[in-house]
């Protein structure tokens, strides 16, 4: 029996894990310890979340929500190195990019525990992004790397990973986000109530969600993204989801809009607005992934695309520099796109059934 430790803390890791949570589930071969760190700490991005999608409770929760990034950080390496310690797993897995991630990873390898990353190679090559720092970091301290694209196992072999890790280390899995959003689609596309209370079912909206640090907390540029949707809902409405840490800098930077905001949504009605919506505005890398399954085009406000693949495919535009001017521009060039929704660049929707085998290998072969 191998046991796995994984570790979940925000809302796009909570998607991913559960996917592999129930093949661990189903598995004779795996036993999974759950842990979430509390990293988001509202209902609708985290306890809703869990009962939608996954077949258990946690079994550890941390509260390391609402602290300073360092403070989180440093809190969390304790605290998952003592239940790391406790539990004693073959392996441990972080999912993404978030300070979570990080955490996870570096408290598994200074326990010379395995390290497992799942969504490995992302990269948008500006290090002034944290998520980016985090990616680096982790993909070079971990034992396996599971890619969600080509692309992401290409990033990996230009950087020398197949010198430094063993035959197994980086391996193209495929995305278990889009593994989860085929099953969850088809039941909200059953359920068209699901939209009633956040949007008229006949109206026509663009789905806004904007929550990196790297745009909300800078003043100017924030007041330069609300200044670009208040024009854009002149044309066409706009809803935005508030990330609880977007609801606190539009206060405290005193910026006033006229698109709709609504409270944090589940991840049922955030797949059923993407299904609803013309167009997708975002600065999330799991939600502009959503937007490709769903086949809309969307607009991402970061000025390197974290997912190029997409960008290549002529189904997402990035913006060149987070500028009112700049951001209507692509929202503009955004609406004219004719891509191919069809290629398969996150894989065959079976990735939970490549990551378990080939976890297995890897653990036989250090056994062998």
């Amino acid at each position: 029996m191998i046991k796995v430790l994984s570790i979940v803390g925000a809302r796009p890791q909570l998607m991913k894990a559960a996917v592999l949570s129930k093949a661990f589930k189903t598995s004779k071969h795996f036993f999974e310890i759950l842990i979430h760190t509390g990293q988001h700490f509202d209902d609708n991005m985290s306890s809703s979340l869990i009962s939608e999608l996954f077949d258990k409770k946690p079994d550890y929760q941390l509260g390391s929500g609402g602290k300073s990034e360092i403070t989180m950080l440093a809190e969390l390496i304790v605290n998952l190195a003592e239940i790391i310690a406790k539990e004693r797993p073959d392996y441990v897995i972080s999912y993404g990019d978030t300070t979570t991630t990080l955490a996870g990873a570096l408290a598994s390898r200074k326990l010379n525990v395995k390290h497992v990353h799942v969504e490995a190679g992302v990269r948008n090559f500006d290090m002034h992004m944290p998520e980016e720092v985090n990616r680096v970091i982790v993909d070079r301290i971990s034992d396996l790397n599971f890619c969600a694209t080509q692309k992401c196992l290409e990033n990996l072999r230009s950087e020398g990973y197949e010198r430094v890790l063993n035959p197994y280390g980086s391996i193209f899995s495929g995305d278990l986000m889009f593994e989860c959003f085929v099953e969850i689609a088809s039941r909200v596309a059953r359920d068209q109530t699901i939209l009633q209370s956040i949007v008229s079912p006949d109206s026509n909206y663009v789905y806004v969600t904007l929550h990196r640090q790297s745009n909300v907390d800078v003043e100017v540029k924030l007041k330069e993204i609300v200044a670009a949707l208040n024009e854009i809902n002149d044309e066409i409405p706009v809803v935005m989801p508030l990330h609880p840490r977007t609801k606190k800098m539009l206060r405290e930077f005193n910026l006033s809009f006229s698109f709709k905001t609504i409270p944090p949504v589940s991840y049922f009605e955030s797949i059923g607005m993407i299904q609803g919506c013309e167009y997708v505005i975002t600065d999330s890398g799991g939600l502009v992934r959503e937007a490709f399954f769903a086949k809309k085009n969307s607009l991402f406000l970061l000025e390197d695309h974290v997912w190029p693949e997409i960008e290549k495919l002529g189904c997402s535009v990035a913006v060149s520099k987070i500028t009112r001017g700049a951001i209507v521009a692509q929202y503009d060039k955004c609406k004219g796109l004719l891509g191919d929704f069809e290629v398969p660049i996150f894989g065959d929707g079976k990735t939970s059934s490549y990551m378990l085998s080939s976890i297995e290998s890897h653990f036989k072969n250090l056994t062998a």
